[in-house]
């Protein structure tokens, strides 16, 4: 297995403008007594529901046609609230669902909005506050852990094995040169988070800037989930990006 290097190696952080809370306990849950700012912690969950829901959405665009999206760019009335352009006024969907959750004494929206795009058609916003939705998550949420585990080691072994092949291919390369071959092969079934983070364990930064962007996203996804299973592995630096993002949308109006 790798060693992975948490410590920034030379690598320009990504701008936290490009992908819009502060980072909450592992496992964390709405305390049962009412939470004294309780408009602050909807609206932050709020922003960081719709963050994370066109994140997945955009990601499971681009998994279907093959095309980037630039869904959820622009405002959304519909959804986000305010007048659309027939003149009739909406409501926020995502402060509905942050109210929802609160509810359910369910803190980790990123990991709420993964669960729903495991079906093959993911939902519409104002679906995900619907009995259906929470069943999804309360299924995923129960195996997340032991998921992220084994995709990590599933991850590493075929590091690995992906290295062995490659020194047969190319007896004349250096090590560094099989693991940069390997990293940037894009047929090995490797996410880019794991991709990143070898490749800054490995001073390979031209790699790392390579797949940076794509593991932010995949860090995204589930920020307390890959704090709790992979931990150290993931770098510093990566951490303090998606700190920066979900901290900057706590200061946003969900429907901005």
């Amino acid at each position: 297995m790798p060693k992975f290097d948490r410590r920034f190696r030379g690598v320009q952080a990504a701008s936290a403008a490009k992908y819009a809370t502060p980072r909450l306990p592992e496992d964390a849950t709405a305390p049962v007594e009412p939470v004294k700012d309780e408009n602050s912690l909807q609206a932050q969950l709020a922003a960081r529901l719709r963050a994370a829901y066109i994140r997945e959405r955009r990601r499971w665009i681009r998994a279907v046609t093959g095309k980037d999206s630039k869904y959820g760019s622009k405002s959304m009335p519909r959804w986000d609230g305010g007048r659309d352009d027939d003149g009739a006024c909406h409501k926020s969907v995502w402060l509905d669902i942050a109210r929802h959750l609160l509810d359910m004494k369910c803190l980790s929206p990123e990991r709420f909005v993964q669960a729903q795009f495991v079906e093959k058609q993911p939902p519409m916003p104002p679906m995900l506050k619907s009995e259906a939705a929470w069943k999804r998550f309360t299924d995923f949420n129960g195996e997340a852990t032991a998921r992220l585990k084994s995709d990590c080691k599933a991850e590493c072994i075929a590091f690995e094995l992906a290295q062995q092949e490659a020194t047969t291919w190319f007896p004349e390369y250096y090590k560094k040169d099989v693991w940069r071959f390997v990293l940037r092969d894009t047929q090995s079934q490797l996410s880019a988070l794991f991709r990143f983070c070898v490749a800054l364990s490995e001073h390979l930064g031209d790699i790392a800037e390579q797949f940076q962007e794509l593991a932010l996203l995949d860090y995204l996804q589930d920020p307390q989930g890959y704090e709790q299973v992979w931990g150290t592995k993931i770098p510093d630096s990566l951490k303090e990006d998606a700190k920066d993002i979900l901290s900057g949308l706590e200061r946003k109006p969900p429907c901005q």
